[in-house]
C-alpha cells in the first residue's frame, strides 16, 4: 500500500526488515506468530453460572381427599420422583398437602367403623416421594423441610400444609421454616442459603400458601396455626388456584397483598380438563365428603342433591394440541427491599401427558421439540394400566389416540395441576 505523504522509513527499520527476510526460512520455535493469531491468555476464562431452578407442583389431594386415597399406589410415587428428576430442579415447592382431620371409615373385624383421625398424611406421602427420589437421583441428596407451628407440629390451615424439597448435594441448605400471616392468608416461608456456584443471591426465601383451597369437612377442623414469623421483603412466591388464573379476582388480590412483581402469564395450560362428576364434587363438596348424608335409601334426595345424569362418551384427542387445560399455578417474585434480588429468567409448564407417553408415540401425536420430561414415567403408566387382557385387540391398543387417552388418564391420576418450572438469575 502506498500512502500519500507518508514519512520516510528510518534506517534502523530497514535493517530489521532485511534481517527478517534473511531468516524467513528458518524455524524460530514458534516464538514469532503469524499475523492474526491470538496469543494464549493467562487470565481465567469467564464461566457462566447455572441458574437456580425452582419447581412448583400442586399435587391434587396428596394425603387423601374426596377423589384420592390417603396412600397413593407406589407407581404414582415413583412417577412423581421420575418427573422431578427429569426436570432437574434445585428446589421443589409442594403446597396444599392434606392434613387429615375428621372421621375416616376403617374396616374393623368385619364391620366398618368411623375413626376420628388427625394426621399429616400429605407429609407422609412427600416422605415416600423423597425416598423414591433418593433412589432415582442419589447424587443430589434431596432434603425435606416441613413447616411447623409454635407447638412443633406441622402447621396447617383449612386442613392443609406445605413443604419444600431441595438438593443438599448442590450445597443448598435451609433455615427454620416459619408461618407468616398476610392479607392473603397464612403463608409458609422457607429460607434457603444458596452457594456461590449459582447465578443467584446467597439468601433466597420461598413463600407458598398453606392452603390451596378452602376445604369443607364434616368434622370440625382443627384451629389454624398461629403465625411464627413474617413474610420477608424478598421472596419467590408460589400461587395455586382451584380454578384458572384468567380473570381470577383472588389471584389479583393475592398478588397485591404479597406485593409481588407482575409475572406474564404462561402460554401452556397447567390443569387438565376435569370429568363431569369432579365438577359436581367441587361445587357440592360439603355434601359429597359426608357419604352418610346422601341417604342411600332416599332416591328422591339423591336425585335432588346429586343431579344424576347420564355421562357423555368421551371424545379422545388424537394430538397433543387438543389436550385441553387451563393455567392454575404461577411463580412470582416479591422484591420490596433495596438489596439485589434474582429475577425469573424463564418459566414453563412441565407436560405430564408427554412425561407418561411412550417416546415412540410422541412424533405421531405432534410432539416436535423434545422436552426433558418426555417418556420419563412411561413404565409407571404401564404398571397402572396393567397387563392387557387375553385376546385384546393389539392394533387398537397401539392406536395413538388410545395411547394418548391412557396417558391423559394416568396424568390426571397424578394431578390435574401440572408443575411450573422457573429459573432464577441475578439481573445483568
Amino acid at each position: 500500500m502506498i500512502i500519500e505523504g507518508a514519512p520516510a522509513s528510518p534506517p534502523e527499520l530497514a535493517r530489521l526488515l532485511a534481517a527478517e527476510q534473511a531468516n524467513a526460512g528458518s524455524d524460530d520455535g514458534g516464538v514469532v506468530l503469524p499475523c492474526g493469531a491470538r496469543i494464549p491468555s493467562t487470565s481465567t476464562p469467564t464461566v457462566t453460572k447455572p441458574a437456580l431452578t425452582a419447581l412448583l407442583w400442586t399435587i391434587r389431594e396428596l394425603g387423601g381427599g374426596f377423589h384420592m386415597p390417603a396412600v397413593r399406589p407406589q407407581h404414582c410415587i415413583d412417577a412423581y420422583a421420575a418427573i422431578i428428576k427429569a426436570t432437574n430442579p434445585d428446589i421443589c415447592i409442594l403446597p396444599g398437602l392434606t392434613h387429615q382431620c375428621g372421621w375416616t371409615p376403617r374396616w374393623d373385624q368385619g364391620a366398618i367403623r368411623l375413626v376420628k383421625e388427625d394426621a399429616s398424611t400429605g407429609l407422609s406421602e412427600v416422605k415416600r416421594i423423597l425416598a423414591a427420589l433418593s433412589l432415582a437421583d442419589p447424587g443430589s441428596d434431596w432434603q425435606l423441610i416441613a413447616v411447623n407451628g409454635a407447638d412443633g407440629k406441622p402447621a396447617h390451615a383449612n386442613n392443609q400444609t406445605s413443604c419444600a424439597l431441595y438438593k443438599g448435594g448442590q450445597g443448598i441448605s435451609a433455615g427454620k421454616a416459619v408461618v407468616a400471616e398476610t392479607d392473603a392468608g397464612l403463608m409458609a416461608v422457607v429460607p434457603l442459603t444458596v452457594p456461590d456456584r449459582f447465578d443467584c443471591c446467597a439468601k433466597v426465601a420461598l413463600a407458598a400458601p398453606l392452603a390451596v383451597r378452602a376445604r369443607a369437612f364434616f368434622a370440625k377442623a382443627a384451629a389454624d396455626t398461629t403465625p411464627t414469623g413474617a413474610l420477608p421483603a424478598d421472596a419467590l412466591v408460589a400461587y395455586s388456584a382451584p380454578a384458572g388464573l384468567a380473570g381470577n379476582e383472588h389471584y389479583a388480590a393475592f398478588r397485591s397483598a404479597c406485593e409481588v412483581e407482575y409475572a406474564p402469564p404462561l402460554k401452556q395450560g397447567s390443569r387438565l380438563k376435569l370429568p363431569y362428576w369432579e365438577h359436581i364434587a367441587a361445587r357440592d363438596e360439603a355434601l359429597l365428603e359426608n357419604f352418610m348424608a346422601l341417604g342411600p335409601a332416599d332416591v328422591v334426595r339423591q336425585d335432588r342433591s346429586m343431579h344424576w345424569e347420564a355421562l357423555k362418551s368421551d371424545e379422545h384427542p388424537e394430538i397433543l394440541d387438543d389436550v385441553s387445560g387451563k393455567l392454575a399455578d404461577a411463580l412470582a417474585l416479591r422484591h420490596t427491599s433495596g438489596e439485589p434480588a434474582p429475577r425469573l429468567a424463564t418459566t414453563r409448564i412441565v407436560d405430564l401427558v408427554r412425561a407418561v407417553l411412550d417416546p415412540a408415540v410422541l412424533p405421531t401425536v405432534g410432539a416436535d421439540d423434545p422436552l426433558p420430561e418426555d417418556g420419563c414415567a412411561t413404565s409407571m403408566r404401564a404398571k397402572h394400566a396393567g397387563q392387557p387382557a387375553a385376546g385384546k385387540d393389539t392394533t387398537a391398543q397401539a392406536c395413538a389416540a388410545n395411547q394418548l387417552a391412557e396417558a391423559m388418564l394416568f396424568a390426571r391420576l397424578l394431578s390435574d395441576h401440572w408443575p411450573v418450572l422457573g429459573e432464577l438469575r441475578l439481573p445483568r
